[in-house]
């Protein structure tokens, strides 16, 4: 009976000592902590990035509206080197960035014409991308994609349910396929040499 009473009194020793309980609740907690932080970040980063290119394609779209590409005969890579120093350094701009620029007569003819350049899976399909900046009073439609590569692969909801998921990634190999579109019609600025390919 004596060590019964001995277990007893341990157990009431061991209950009320609480030297490393901080220590555990902080190991339970800091995982989730600094995986919503990491989650925050990576939403941040992918907003960033979307709102950043569709500033830099108004920005270098307006160049095409006033026909100063078309005037100084810029060509695919010189526009996309002008996108580009509109959008922040830590962009792969040159590898990843896919420029898409394509002229009609009109809005209606700008609605049926354009071309998926990416399938549903992210993938590229046959359309390549044109660079036609158009002539004076063309309808053109400047288009920006990018694969976004996320920094830490998060898991979505779906990945536990089985259900579709709330993750940002949109391409099967986990990244974001962001795209941006802009159209416009180009100011009367006179005749400007014709831009090959178009």
């Amino acid at each position: 009976m004596r060590w019964i009473s001995g277990w007893r009194h341990g157990a009431r020793r061991l209950r009320k000592n609480t030297a490393g309980s901080t220590a555990i609740e902080f190991a339970m907690v800091i995982g989730p902590f600094l995986g919503l932080m990491f989650a925050i970040i990576e939403v941040a980063l992918a907003y960033f990035v979307q709102f950043s290119m569709e500033s830099g394609n108004e920005a270098a779209l307006r160049a095409i509206r006033t026909g100063d590409v078309q005037k100084k005969g810029m060509t695919q890579a010189q526009y996309k080197a002008r996108v580009c120093s509109k959008l922040p350094g830590f962009m792969k701009c040159n590898e990843k960035l896919v420029v898409d620029i394509r002229s009609f007569k009109s809005f209606r003819e700008a609605a049926s014409n354009i071309p998926n350049l990416f399938d549903s899976t992210g993938a590229r399909t046959s359309n390549p991308e044109m660079f036609c900046p158009g002539s004076e009073n063309a309808v053109v439609v400047g288009t920006l994609y990018y694969k976004w590569t996320f920094i830490a692969g998060m898991p979505g909801l779906g990945d536990f349910t089985g259900k579709m998921g709330l993750s940002l990634a949109n391409s099967p190999d986990g990244s974001r396929l962001i795209m941006v579109g802009f159209a416009t019609k180009n100011e009367p600025f006179g005749a400007a040499p014709a831009t090959p390919g178009c």
